[in-house]
């Protein structure tokens, strides 16, 4: 079982590189016609070329991860843009590691992870080699690149853990760190804002003038753009697509196996009559021997030996860590069945336990109770056989009929379409996505009038589109944002004054003075606070500090004496300046926890192990020859 366990682990990296094909499908038909395409590298790291086409598919994979929340800000785009280039970098630079390192993964162990892979399995659950060369074959990757691929991510495992299980952390970091996250500060603050002198201060109308003939690039109208685009996604697709019924139950019989559920109520029924029998005192080895349904230790008397955090699954493990020496767990549910667990010793942070494993059992649905669903599966199957057949069509009618999207949309049945204006920053559904905002400002749209890319939306979605209209950036006039030139001066004005009362204030405390504050000024003074707000303080009542304010107190050195509270000036992020006072500092009492003082510990370790990891590729980087050839738009 553990042997089981630790290969579904490992199994993780493989899940990755098949999401991986199965987003990227279909991506190298649709980008034949990319101007990048030209540019057949991102980067080289010492001579090894990273191709425009690894780029496109992090970048896809980036973008569906982030869904709703990517932005097509510029600036975001090309940050996105750096840290993906900059990732595959780092990326070449361990492969390179791992051969001048000599990692290896054998082909037994390669073989057997592909042959386990489900993209990879015929319809009864068997590895099948002419599904593994057609899905590769439809990713764009050939079987060499990609066994090279999986052998590299198990290569890297290898050094990943490697360097990771060198990190290690003193007892006394670990007493530091607990004592400087626990310590309290006794702070006061005086807020002087810059509201208060708000009415006060005047703006000419010169100055107005003269501000916005300074900065005229702030008050322009955004250029916008409608276009026309088609629009081609399997979805649409599949509802359209008809099938009969002698499909469908033909199709049922030779995919049963996805439709199957697994039924836990036998397997619960018989784990309780177990685990009656080991809490009345029956040996629980001799149990396992019995009816413990996993091969690799039953024969062992469920014995799986030691094994430390991270190699199974997290509910067996947390199952196991609950437990004492001599104690039998619950039934625990994992994806392998269900589990009986008795914790047998404990060695530092290993356990040694034994278990006995009842697996559920798999019912299948008889065709008539789930025909609708089967109906749906053969649409989609069927609609994303006609989508990749569709788009190359699409792609080289629009690029052969460069002045018209009609000639495309006409052959191919589909509608043009058209959308209301909108600007650099998007607009809504479609027009939100930044491959669209990019492509519909870029130079062939925008100046030479011709049709874009193919747009790849997702793996089974794609887009053409064409300018409808554009409105170029116009200055906006004065009279339209002299109100909001007028507000801004005096917000800076104010801030000024309450910046130069503040420094006044400031200067007579560090002499020791006791100045006298303005009307409507008072100390506030909430006493010993943490260095984070916690639930307990929000239950509390407890009176809330801006984060600043906070973050000003705890950066503060320990005052000599608690009669003279050390002074800090700051300026908030709204404007207003405060001054902070430091009384007093507390270091948390008592012993802490051996449960607490690990946790930290582990906590610990993982970070520097996490550090050492980054340093390892930043020493690479800097013995290393890096040519970057960056996409001139995130796309």
């Amino acid at each position: 079982m553990l042997q089981v366990i630790r290969e579904h682990t490992q199994g993780i990296i493989v899940w990755i590189i098949l999401g991986l094909v199965i987003l990227s499908l279909g991506s190298f038909i649709l980008y034949g016609y990319s101007p990048e395409s030209s540019k057949n590298y991102v980067a080289k790291v010492n001579g090894e070329a990273i191709s425009q086409n690894e780029y496109q598919r992090s970048y896809s994979q980036f973008q569906q991860n982030m869904g709703a929340n990517f932005s097509s800000d510029p600036q975001f785009l090309d940050y996105v843009k750096h840290n993906i280039v900059n990732g595959l970098v780092d990326r070449e630079l361990i492969h390179q590691q791992l051969d001048a390192a000599g990692f290896r993964v054998g082909n037994a162990q390669l073989n057997k992870q592909i042959e386990t892979t489900p993209y990879f399995l015929d319809t009864t659950g068997k590895f099948s080699v002419d599904t593994y060369h057609q899905v590769l074959q439809r990713a764009g990757l050939s079987p060499q690149a990609f066994e090279q691929q999986i052998a590299y991510d198990f290569s890297y495992q290898q050094l990943r853990q490697a360097v990771e299980s060198s990190a290690f952390v003193l007892g006394y970091e670990v007493a530091e760190q607990m004592r400087l996250e626990g310590q309290e500060r006794d702070i006061g603050y005086l807020t002087i804002p810059h509201a208060s002198y708000f009415p006060s201060v005047k703006v000419g109308v010169d100055e107005v003038q003269n501000y916005y003939a300074a900065h005229t690039s702030q008050f322009m109208t955004e250029e916008a753009v409608k276009i026309q685009y088609i629009e081609l996604a399997a979805q649409d697709l599949a509802q359209k697509a008809q099938v009969s019924d002698a499909e469908l139950k033909q199709y049922y019989d030779e995919n049963k196996q996805q439709y199957s559920k697994q039924d836990t109520t036998a397997a619960e029924k018989k784990i309780k009559e177990i685990e009656a029998r080991a809490r009345n005192g029956e040996s629980f080895a001799k149990l396992a021997e019995e009816f413990s349904q996993d091969p690799g230790s039953a024969k062992n008397g469920g014995d799986l030996g030691f094994f430390g955090r991270g190699a199974m699954v997290k509910a067996f493990e947390d199952a196991v860590y609950k437990l004492k020496p001599g104690e039998i767990s619950k039934p625990v549910k994992t994806e392998f069945g269900i589990h009986l667990i008795k914790l047998e010793e404990i060695k530092g942070d290993q356990r040694r336990a034994r278990h006995i494993l009842i697996k559920a059992s798999t019912v299948t649905p008889e065709f008539n109770e789930i025909k609708e669903k089967v109906r749906q599966d053969l649409q989609a199957q069927k609609a994303e056989h006609n989508f990749f057949e569709l788009a190359n069509k699409l792609d080289n009618l629009t690029y052969q009929n460069q002045d018209s999207l009609e000639p495309a949309a006409e052959q191919l049945g589909l509608k043009v379409q058209e959308s209301e204006f909108f600007t650099r920053q998007g607009g809504p559904q479609l027009l939100h996505n930044p491959q669209v905002i990019t492509a519909a400002f870029s130079d062939a749209v925008l100046k030479q009038a011709q049709n874009s890319e193919v747009i790849k939306l997702s793996s089974d979605h794609v887009l053409v589109l064409r300018l409808k209209d554009h409105r170029p950036a116009q200055q906006k006039p004065l009279k339209e944002v002299s109100a909001g030139i007028e507000v801004q001066l005096r917000n800076e004005k104010s801030t000024a004054e309450a910046s130069t009362q503040a420094k006044a204030l400031y200067a007579k405390l560090l002499s020791g003075a006791t100045p006298v504050l303005a009307p409507g000024l008072t100390w506030q003074r909430p006493g010993y606070i943490g260095r984070h707000e916690t639930a307990a303080d929000k239950a509390a009542a407890k009176a809330v500090v801006a984060e600043a304010i906070r973050q000003t107190g705890f950066r503060m050195p320990k005052p000599v004496n608690t009669a003279t509270p050390g002074y800090s000036l700051q300026q908030l992020p709204n404007g207003d300046s405060v001054i902070v006072a430091l009384y007093g500092v507390r270091d948390p009492t008592g012993d802490i926890p051996a449960a607490t003082r690990e946790a930290k510990l582990h906590q610990l370790a993982q970070t520097q192990a996490q550090e050492d990891v980054q340093a390892l590729l930043s020493y690479q980087r800097k013995h290393s020859e890096i040519e970057l050839n960056l996409p001139k738009n995130a796309e």
